[in-house]
């Protein structure tokens, strides 16, 4: 395995990094892009899946590296425990998760702390 996020990608969930800011009586959302800002509006419901923590032992994918090019490092990780900042709205994306990073390639077995958008845990 080069990247574990390119393996079982059917089974990841990928944290949308979006706020709600409004919704309507008919179900349509309008959000904002928590990394840029940008607005979307007109979202159906049917695409909007509210953040839940991933609970401890949760098998995962992790970032151990920086955004950009080639500097990202994906890792296999299994969740320790969640640090909440808050337990609503957009704060969540905020807390950390401590994982336990498991030996991969040149990588030796190690825990670190990381934030929410980070993890990308199978469930």
């Amino acid at each position: 395995l080069s990247n574990p996020s390119r393996h079982d990608h059917n089974k990841l969930q990928v944290l949308p990094p979006f706020k709600v800011d409004k919704r309507s009586s008919d179900g349509i959302y309008q959000v904002t892009r928590v990394t840029d800002g940008i607005t979307f509006k007109h979202i159906e419901e049917k695409f909007i899946r509210h953040y839940a923590p991933y609970p401890p032992g949760t098998e995962a994918v992790c970032n151990i590296g920086e955004f950009g090019l080639q500097q990202e490092r994906f890792v296999p990780c299994e969740i320790v425990t969640y640090y909440a900042k808050s337990s609503y709205g957009v704060m969540m994306l905020q807390g950390q998760y401590k994982v336990h990073v498991k030996a991969f390639q040149e990588i030796e077995e190690h825990d670190v702390e990381i934030p929410v958008w980070k993890v990308m845990g199978k469930r």
